[in-house]
């Protein structure tokens, strides 16, 4: 089967339970679409399982299916590994062709009642004639298997708009939970239709199918609301597709601190151009401009610190491209961390040198046990910081214990290296609360165990990891708010659990790296371990794996100046200047005078940038000291100092208390050695010995 046999037809569609595909179907059928087939998936748990074929006994090829639903068990290990298409050995969810992706049976089976399906999306084409209006719900329509939009895979690449949930029907399914249908519909690039209804019922509303079958009686579950929108499926995809204009590619945004210059490369010379921007990665609300045909570049400015997201759509006659996205931040990830609330610890772990794990609050600094490596490259663009490398084995980082928390996060890079080590700690400890990364492929294909300990009881997610965590750096963060405790990975949420107790009180102690009690040591890398006594937000999470992923540069730190050299005091009568040479004209300076040189008391002078000369007037009679430094954001440099008299020698000895005599020794002439206070004066005698002879002999 290639997709070139199906694209001299105007649609394809797939009815009832259409579980079993080989990756031959998947990818001819994603071709017709790409070539401008309409598809329509008319029931449900649609591209599940992947199945090979093989030859039958007598050597008939492709006679036989075979599917072990099983890695473990299946001989064959690459892309055809009988698996779901969406688990990592192949990587290909369904809903990136069908929409939507499997989500399980209804309570009760092929027995139970079909539930009613809920309208979204009301003004949609495929609802025309139908009256539908957004909540009302259909009767029996829903079940017994169904197709739902999973935000842990990624959307079909669709035309800007076109990408919609049809339906939000509840339906409990045979785990007893609550969980929601959602048809779905998204014209692809080719100008191509892709519609699922998402129920395995579906093709039981068309006609009434009531019939007896082993003593039960089917019930008649016709709807002309189902009728209705199948004809207008039908009729859409009848009138046959017309291209839409070519997607724009290489979209690239480069930050400053207040601007995103965006370029790309036009692929339709006809089409213009849609840019929006939102600070919202799921487009809630945004700004749009319109660009003209040929625009390959744009410049964002005005714009403050945080993280934005843009998407660009080519926009033609027949309709518009699928959007292209990018992110950027105008503001670096340590920055982002600093600012967010509720921060309780961020440890970079950027040393180079050293035993001290610095945290950036310096309210917890920790201690590296054992010596990991330091200075190890690091995951986050743009940034010179660096991570620690861990041996798996004893090395860790020791931290103060943090005080107990309802609401938390506890968030971490990883770079881990070895496959045969299941539990890697970021940060945690036994009985407390935890976030230990698992390999995510091999033997270990659960993402991580990311757990807390809560009145005595453990609460903790084990996902599927959607790729491997190996030789690839990963953003981590575990949130708990109330009753939800919720794991995500690069940005995006891959667990969550809702049955916490609520306003139980966590124990958030632990070590970096192991956990507390000497176990779960990590191997690999680690940076940017961080604290909070809030739960982030998905928009949070998001902007914190944007902002690595390409942000500004942190802001370096400022340093304190240097001290001021040549600093010197001239005194007159009544006054002191004081000069110094200003060799930082961005710092400013503080001077201090004191009559006591140990400056028990003084006082303080504060200059501005740029000043090196200062007159200190009226002053007293006396001796002043002083001491000047320079200041900035940075801190302050050393201070320098000098002194200096407004008085004379001769009057500063005749005003000490308690002078008794005070002979200057000045006399040029005469036989009276002076006492300046007049008491003492004394009779200056000749000496018996010559000047510049020795003693007699």
């Amino acid at each position: 089967m290639s997709g070139s046999s199906l694209t001299n037809h105007h649609g394809f569609i797939s009815a009832g339970h259409d579980e079993y595909w080989s990756m031959a179907m998947y990818n001819a059928v994603a071709q017709a679409r790409d070539s401008g087939v309409n598809l329509a998936f008319m029931g449900a748990d649609d591209v599940s399982w992947q199945v090979r074929y093989g030859p039958s006994a007598s050597g008939a090829p492709d006679r036989v299916l075979i599917c072990y639903k099983s890695a473990s068990l299946d001989p064959v290990q690459n892309n055809t590994t009988t698996v779901h298409f969406r688990d990592p050995q192949v990587n290909m969810p369904e809903q990136l062709l069908v929409g939507g992706t499997s989500a399980g049976e209804q309570l009760g089976a092929s027995s139970a009642t079909p539930v009613a399906y809920v309208v979204q999306n009301a003004s949609s084409w495929v609802y025309a004639n139908t009256g539908a209006f957004n909540g009302e719900s259909v009767p029996n329509i829903v079940g017994y298997e169904i197709q739902a939009y999973n935000s842990s895979y990624p959307s079909p690449s669709a035309a800007a708009g076109t990408y919609q949930l049809l339906s939000s029907s509840p339906i409990v399914n045979n785990n007893n939970q609550t969980v929601f249908q959602n048809a779905t519909i998204y014209q692809a690039a080719s100008g191509a239709w892709v519609f699922s209804g998402a129920s395995i019922e579906w093709g039981w509303t068309l006609f009434n199918f009531a019939f007896p079958t082993g003593g039960q009686a089917h019930a008649d579950y016709s709807s002309p609301f189902v009728q209705i929108m199948t004809a207008n499926i039908l009729n859409k995809f009848s009138a046959g597709t017309s291209p839409l204009p070519a997607a724009p590619t290489n979209l690239i945004a480069v930050p400053s601190a207040s601007a995103v210059n965006l370029s790309w490369t036009d692929n339709d010379p006809t089409a213009s151009y849609e840019l929006d921007r939102s600070i919202d990665p799921g487009f809630a609300t945004f700004g749009a401009v319109g660009l003209a045909a040929g625009t390959t570049s744009y410049t964002d400015g005005g714009l403050s610190a945080g993280v934005y997201y843009y998407r660009l759509v080519a926009v033609g006659a027949n309709g518009n491209s699928p959007y292209v996205s990018v992110s950027a931040a105008t503001i670096s990830y340590a920055a982002l961390v600093a600012a967010r609330p509720g921060l309780l610890a961020h440890w970079r772990l950027g040393e180079t040198s050293g035993a001290a794990a610095s945290d950036t609050t310096g309210s917890y600094n920790g201690t590296f046990v054992n010596a990991p490596t330091l200075g190890s490259p690091g995951a986050i663009t743009n940034d010179p910081n660096t991570s620690v490398t861990f041996n798996g084995s004893n090395q860790r980082v020791s931290v103060p214990s943090v005080p107990t928390a309802t609401d938390f996060s506890i968030e971490g890079w990883t770079y881990l290296t070895n496959a045969a080590v299941n539990n890697n700690t970021v940060y945690g400890g036994s009985g407390t609360a935890r976030l230990m990364p698992r390999p995510g492929t091999g033997s270990f294909l659960s993402a991580a165990y990311a757990g807390v300990t809560l009145n005595g009881t453990e609460y903790a997610l084990q996902p599927t990891s959607p790729s491997s965590n190996i030789n690839t750096w990963v953003y981590w963060v575990l949130t708990r708010q109330g009753s939800l405790l919720t794991l995500y990975r690069n940005g995006v949420q891959i667990a969550q659990r809702s049955d916490l107790p609520g306003t139980a009180t966590a124990n958030i102690n632990g070590y970096i790296a192991a956990q507390n009690n000497g176990a779960y040591y990590l191997a690999g890398s680690l940076q940017d371990v961080a604290l909070y006594t809030h739960a982030l937000s998905s928009t949070e999470v998001r902007n914190g794996y944007a902002a690595a992923l390409n942000g500004i540069a942190p802001t370096p730190p400022v340093l304190p100046p240097a001290a001021p050299t040549n600093f010197s005091a001239v005194p007159s009568v009544s006054s002191v200047t004081v000069s110094w040479t200003d060799s930082d004209t961005t710092s400013s300076y503080i001077l201090y005078r004191s009559s006591d040189p140990s400056f028990g008391t003084s006082v303080t002078i504060t200059l501005p940038p740029g000043t090196s000369r200062y007159s200190d007037t009226g002053l007293g009679q006396g001796v002043v000291y002083y001491r000047l430094l320079a200041m900035n954001s940075g801190g302050r440099s050393p201070y320098v100092s000098a002194s200096a008299a407004t008085t004379s020698y001769a009057a500063l000895v005749n005003g000490r208390t308690g002078l008794l005599g005070h002979w200057r020794l000045g006399e040029t002439s005469g036989t009276t050695a002076w006492d300046t206070s007049g008491t003492y004066n004394v009779l200056r005698q000749r000496s018996h010995a010559g000047i510049g002879r020795g003693p007699r002999q």
